[in-house]
């Protein structure tokens, strides 16, 4: 019995933020923007966009390693996080 609370203690903390956050993203990414694109290289939407997707990969990971339990989530979290920016975008 115990094992069924803790795969839903560890849904809880590791997997629920993951998909939270990925809502999150996806529905402010679906909000009109009026702004004019930076041709800089370092644009602030370009920094936004590495902070965005780099607390999805931290929570990807977290995900895959402690509540997946893959045996390579590094690989995971890269194909994973690669193919949601590409679909949000």
């Amino acid at each position: 019995m115990s094992t069924v609370f803790e795969k839903r203690k560890s849904l809880i903390i590791y997997s629920l933020p993951m998909i939270g956050y990925a809502f999150l993203i996806f529905a402010i990414s679906s909000l009109p923007s009026h702004s004019i694109p930076n041709l800089f290289i370092l644009s602030y939407d370009k920094i936004v966009h590495g902070l965005e997707f780099g607390l999805l990969g931290i929570l990807l990971y977290r995900s895959f390693f402690f509540h997946l339990r893959v045996k390579r989530p590094y690989l995971f979290t890269i194909i994973a996080g690669s193919t949601y920016a590409v679909l949000d975008e």
